[in-house]
């Protein structure tokens, strides 16, 4: 994961250190594709899950978003 100034990964390390946020649901959306490495961290680390922006168009991330949180899609 790419961020500016920092690591996403660090970002998410954060996230899951400040009390305040940690119960967040964080969900990946990166250009970058999945090293190992990261994966297994993040996984660690309770993400929903990791989609690469330039293989999942706009549908697919609103359906991932949705069976992530539980979230039944609305008619339309």
């Amino acid at each position: 994961m790419t961020l500016p100034g920092r690591a996403g990964i660090t970002a998410l390390r954060g996230i899951r250190e400040d009390g305040a946020l940690q119960h967040l649901p964080v969900a990946i959306l990166s250009n970058s594709e999945l090293t190992i490495d990261v994966h297994q961290t993040a996984a660690e680390m309770g993400i929903l899950g990791w989609l690469t922006k330039s293989k999942s168009p706009p549908p697919v991330v609103a359906r991932s978003v949705r069976r992530w949180l539980g979230v039944k899609a609305t008619q339309g």
